[in-house]
C-alpha cells in the first residue's frame, strides 16, 4: 500500500509541476504586468479542473495500469510513463481552452485572464 501511495504522490507532484511549467511559460510575455494573485484567483476553475483530472489519471494509472491506452486515446499523452505527467499540463490546458472556446467568446478562454 505504501508503494501505491508513493506512486500516486509522484504522479501528482509531476502533474502539478507540469501544470505550473505550462502556465508560467504561457504568461512569460506578460511579466511586466504579472500578478500572482490574479494568476491564481482568475484561473482557479482551471487549476481545480486540471488537478482533479490529474488525480483521476494518477489513480487510474496506479490501480489499473491497462487504462493507460484509453487515457492516451483521450488526451494524446502516454501516462504509463511517469515523466509524461510532467508534459500533461500542456495537453490539459489546450483541452480546457478548446472546451471553453466552444461555450464562451474567445477572450474568456482559461488562461487569458492573466493578461487583462
Amino acid at each position: 500500500m505504501e508503494e501505491i501511495l508513493k506512486d500516486i504522490g509522484v504522479h501528482l507532484l509531476l502533474s502539478l509541476a507540469g501544470l505550473l511549467i505550462y502556465s508560467l511559460i504561457a504568461v512569460s510575455r506578460y511579466l511586466k504586468t504579472f500578478s500572482m494573485k490574479k494568476f491564481w484567483n482568475d484561473n482557479r476553475p482551471f487549476w481545480i479542473w486540471a488537478f482533479s483530472l490529474q488525480c483521476i489519471f494518477a489513480s487510474l494509472i496506479t490501480f489499473i495500469p491497462e487504462s493507460g491506452d484509453s487515457i492516451k486515446t483521450l488526451t494524446g499523452v502516454d501516462l504509463s510513463q511517469p515523466m509524461a505527467f510532467l508534459t500533461s499540463g500542456l495537453g490539459l490546458a489546450k483541452l480546457a481552452n478548446w472546451a471553453t472556446g466552444k461555450t464562451v467568446s474567445e477572450n474568456k478562454m482559461i488562461g487569458n485572464k492573466t493578461i487583462q
